[in-house]
This record gives structure tokens, sequence and C-alpha cells, in this order.
């Protein structure tokens, strides 16, 4: 239940800072629906090392606009397409320089909030045990038109 923070440690960060406040956890390996899974907290733990943990450090950014971008089918698309690494083996995996790589459009934290609105919207659900695939689709769909898809490349992020 307990884990002793130190030397005692094989690989450890510099700082136990790393384990506490807000921060989005992203899974190494992808889903078997080939997808990127991240999630955010802010309580205290220690994680293995097949989570990758970012904290934010540019404040022209709201945690959850990173996580809806994170999350979406877009950047699953692209990171499991485009990724060496993610197709190595048997487990399709990101790497810290995959997920470095993902290209965060700049809008105004007044627009971000939309996006941070339907995060908090797919997370109270998921809590509450309800479905929330047409709450992720809708948020999908903002997220094509921040990037400013084409009808044709979203069919072709969507698999149609």
């Amino acid at each position: 239940m307990f884990v002793k923070y130190g030397e005692n440690l094989k690989e450890k960060p510099l700082s136990e800072d790393y384990f506490k406040g807000e921060r989005i956890l992203i899974r190494r390996i992808i889903s078997r629906q080939f997808r990127v899974m991240a999630t955010i907290t802010d309580q205290d733990f220690v994680n293995k090392k097949d989570i990758y943990v970012f904290k934010l450090n540019d404040t022209e950014f709201a945690s959850k606009y990173l996580l809806a971008i994170i999350n979406s089918k877009l950047i699953s698309f692209l990171k499991t397409n485009a990724s060496n690494s993610a197709k190595k083996d048997d487990f399709t995996q990101l790497t810290l320089g995959d997920i470095r790589e993902i290209r965060i459009p700049r809008i105004s934290v007044k627009s971000q909030a939309e996006y941070v609105k339907q995060v908090d919207k797919i997370i109270s659900n998921k809590i509450k045990g309800n479905d929330t695939n047409e709450l992720e689709s809708n948020l999908d769909l903002m997220i094509y038109k921040l990037y400013d898809l084409s009808e044709n490349e979203i069919k072709t992020v969507e698999g149609n």
C-alpha cells in the first residue's frame, strides 16, 4: 500500500514533487482500440514507470485542455499511424518523444474553457458510470475544428 520514497528505489525522479499536485498521467501502452489513454489527477501517489507523468509548466494552457487533445481520436490516429515506436511489438506503445511531439494549438484561456467544460462533463459522467460516447464524440468534433481538418481528413481519422 505504501512506498518508501528514497535511495532504496532503483529508479526515481530527482524529487518526489513528481508525484504530487495536478498532473496528467498517460498510459505508455495504447489500448486495444488504438486509443491513447490519459487522465488528470491532483492526488499524491507514486505510479509505475509504464505511466508517463506530465506536469504543466506553461500557464497559458489549462491542464484539461491538454487532456482533451491528448485523449482525442485525432492524436490517437496520428500517434498510432505515424509512430515507429508505437508499432515495434505486439503491444502498441508511446514514447516520451511521441508525446512531446504533439502540437498543441495556442488559443486563449477563455477559448480553452469550452474544452475544459466538456472534459469536466466527461469525467463527471464516467464517475457516475454513465455512457460518455456522445460527449467524447462532441469533443472530437471540437478538436477537428481546432486543428482545421477537412471533411476528408475527418473521415480518414474516423475510419470512414
